[in-house]
């Protein structure tokens, strides 16, 4: 018993001990307002600089990832800063600050977007990029520091500086530096340590311990997707911060989405023959399902795990796994066999093709907008929305009366066709990029794949003239309009300020 009150006392002195010390470790974020921003930034220095809101949930999770980079770049003599634009909102203003977290590189008087991850090894390894050259000279001396110095490094060996490819490296280099550390050697000392023939170009992977040797023709875009692919982990995990790397590798990703951390470990042990008999054809990966679970139903799959789709990062088409078959390793090897192979056929999200349109404005689905919009010979202003979005609700009386003008007049009719399509039950063209909720655009006869965006007032009169001003035909329906306006001219709300969204 004394035993026990002695370490409960223990206990609780030492996570007071602990509270203390965290409220006193003084913090290495320099939080700055607009008089010492300007006199920190304006000599020579590096810096990154948060540009914050105390309410802002994004800010609230990279607080403990900056606080930890700041104190590692601090022995660097690489300063990182915050600004709280809620106070500070001439300065942000000054900046372009138009959502928060955003971060920008501060560098001898000039600056950039940060356009790493929001993680503190990616903040410390991207701002010591900026510290280094574009590509690093390698020599015999600095060659085993050099290739671990980062957790991608690439190198060129060559024989000489008039080399081809030297110009080649250097671009590459220049576009990819905030990714990865470039070097290059010309020392016949490293070509004879690493036991290469020059002209080469090696990656080393510091995780894996491993280097990679590139085996192509020395072509831009191939040593690019070179570098793109092989610096994915073999079995990776999906994560906001990994997304974009894998959606630039162009590899087709493998999404195994799972309920656990123990899950995730046992797919990971049990399919690693797959991602390396597939490397480089599919990338396979696990998505926390307790976080992004939502995500399967964007490959067309329920919502019960574990699950499997294959997604194309270029075309975006999907081919999702038989849920009712069992998710172990001869059936996935099946099935990636057979996408590789080219024997799957990708699956479109569609609800039905209506029997009949009987509202005013035509109802378009993925299964029927090739021939509505994209094989008809009529100019298409299509709305795409959201059954939950309040501002497609305040659109919808006006865009009623706009189909209910063009369908009652076969003057209209013959050449347009007001149609709408829900963005969030069916699958839409690759090119097609929808940021938010509503979204109109013009699909003209003359040009089907280069469709116009409207950003206009939502009116009948400011539809009604769009399509006459940049629609292929030309109709002009405001005659019509002015002469027998639809019954429910007056309905709705007026909308006619800043076209505005909901998110997606």
């Amino acid at each position: 018993m004394a035993f026990f009150t002695f370490f409960s006392s223990f206990f609780r002195f030492f996570c007071t001990f602990l509270v203390f010390q965290t409220f006193v470790k003084a913090s290495d974020v320099l939080n700055l307002n607009e008089e010492t921003f300007k006199e920190t930034i304006q000599g020579n220095g590096l810096f990154l600089v948060e540009f914050f809101a105390p309410w802002c949930g994004h800010c609230k999770a990279l607080a403990p990832e900056y606080e930890v980079a700041a104190t590692a770049l601090k022995e660097k003599g690489i300063t990182l800063i915050q600004v709280d634009c809620t106070v500070e909102t001439r300065l942000c203003e000054t900046y372009g600050v138009t959502g928060y977290p955003t971060l920008k590189v501060f560098k001898d008087g000039n600056h950039a977007p940060y356009e790493g991850p929001r993680k503190a090894a990616s903040i410390i390894s991207y701002m010591i990029k900026q510290t280094l050259p574009v590509v690093t000279s390698v020599s015999l001396e600095n060659f085993e520091e050099f290739k671990t110095s980062d957790e991608i490094v690439v190198m060129a060996f060559l024989d000489s500086p008039d080399n081809p490819l030297n110009d080649l490296y250097f671009s590459l280099a220049s576009k990819y530096h905030n990714k990865y550390s470039f070097g290059i050697s010309l020392d016949p000392e490293v070509f004879r340590k690493v036991q290469v023939n020059a002209p080469a170009v090696y990656m080393f992977k510091k995780e894996d311990d491993v280097y990679v040797v590139y085996r192509g023709e020395y072509e831009y875009g191939l040593l690019e997707d070179f570098i793109n692919s092989e610096s994915l982990p073999l079995f990776g995990e999906l994560l906001p911060e990994t997304y974009e790397k894998y959606i630039s590798s162009k590899i087709p990703i493998g999404c195994i989405f799972v309920s656990s951390v123990e899950e995730r470990k046992t797919f990971e042990a049990t399919l690693l023959p797959l991602a390396l008999k597939y490397k480089g054809k599919v990338s396979l990966v696990t998505i926390d399902a307790t976080l992004y679970g939502g995500h399967a139903e964007n490959l067309n799959l329920k919502q019960t795990w574990p699950a499997f789709a294959i997604q194309e990062t270029k075309s975006n088409k999907k081919f999702p796994f038989d849920q009712t078959l069992e998710l172990h390793i001869e059936n996935l090897d099946k099935f990636l066999n057979d996408y590789v192979s080219g024997h799957l056929v990708p699956t479109i999200k569609s609800e039905p093709v209506p029997e009949t349109q009987e509202g005013p404005v035509y109802v378009v689905v993925a299964n029927s907008f090739k021939d509505v919009v994209l094989e008809t010979h009529k100019d298409v202003l299509l709305e795409f929305y959201a059954p939950w979005c309040g501002h497609c609700k305040n659109l919808a009386p006006k865009y009623d009366d706009l189909g209910r003008l063009f369908n009652s007049n076969s003057e209209l009719n013959k050449n347009v066709i007001i149609a709408k399509i829900d963005a969030t039950a069916n699958d839409l063209p690759d090119n097609l990029e929808i940021r938010g909720f509503p979204t109109i655009m013009l699909f003209t006869a003359n040009n089907k794949e280069n469709p116009i965006e409207y950003s206009g007032p939502r009116t009948v009169e400011s539809f009604i003239e769009f399509i006459h001003q940049r629609g292929h035909h030309k109709v002009n329906a405001m005659q019509y309009y002015l002469s027998k306006p639809p019954t429910q001219q007056e309905s709705g709300s007026p909308d006619t300020g800043p076209l505005e969204h909901d998110e997606l």
